[in-house]
């Protein structure tokens, strides 16, 4: 297989942020950290281009309640335990969302 690294270039990172039905909020964006072109076989004699990303989620709580803060723990949680906790969802509603935006 035939891959490459592409360079590019950011244009527009914007933040996603949503309203918790708690009171807290939440601002979300994707950090895009490396862009992937591999050309695999389409037919004998043809080559197609698949793309692939690397990137990380950043998300940070702001604005939130007192009410809902408390001390913070020291305890730490094997990845077992953490999925096996229990999950709830939370209602929220979106402010803002936006598309990244970047020059290959």
């Amino acid at each position: 297989m035939d891959e490459t690294e592409l360079d590019f270039e950011i244009l527009r990172e914007p933040w996603n942020k949503y309203s918790l039905r708690d009171g807290a909020y939440l601002k979300s964006r994707f950090i895009l950290l490396k862009i992937k072109r591999r050309l695999v076989p389409a037919t004998v004699t043809e080559k197609k281009a698949e793309y692939g990303f690397e990137g990380q989620n950043l998300t940070v709580a702001y604005n939130v309640p007192a009410e809902l803060k408390g001390p913070p723990s020291n305890t730490q949680y094997s990845p077992q335990q953490l999925s096996e906790s229990k999950k709830e969802d939370i209602a929220y509603d979106t402010l803002g969302e936006e598309w990244n935006e970047l020059a290959v």
